[in-house]
């Protein structure tokens, strides 16, 4: 029993030790952590800016990309709408030289003289 006994003391001794050195560690990590908590804290508060900052071009660049899409389309409405006028033009001429090519020279020549009276 003495050697299961003097056992027993070693490992009490060594327990002992090993939460006096557990304490020594987190006494001497304790100054280390509180100053990566704030880092961490800094580096999050970092992050939430640059996202912010990020969504804020974003929306800058999605603005510029739909005002000019707009200026576009209202472009392209104008030009439909020229092109819309120019073949209605081309249509009321081409119903005018079908009325033209069915008259006779005399028919266009009395059409003249009553217009020009």
């Amino acid at each position: 029993m003495d050697a299961l006994s003097a056992e027993l003391a070693r490992y009490k001794k060594l327990h002992a030790a090993m939460n006096v050195l557990r304490a020594a560690i987190r006494t001497d990590l304790k100054e280390d952590l509180e100053r990566l908590k704030l880092e961490n804290g800094n580096l999050i508060h970092e992050l939430d800016f640059l996202m912010h900052a990020k969504d804020l071009e974003r929306d800058k660049v999605l603005d510029a990309a739909k005002q000019q899409f707009e200026r576009q389309l209202s472009s392209m409405t104008e030009l439909q709408a020229e092109c819309d006028a120019q073949r209605n033009r081309a249509n009321e001429a081409e119903a005018q030289v079908f009325l033209l090519q069915k008259k006779t020279p005399m028919q266009h020549v009395a059409e003249w003289n009553f217009e020009t009276r």
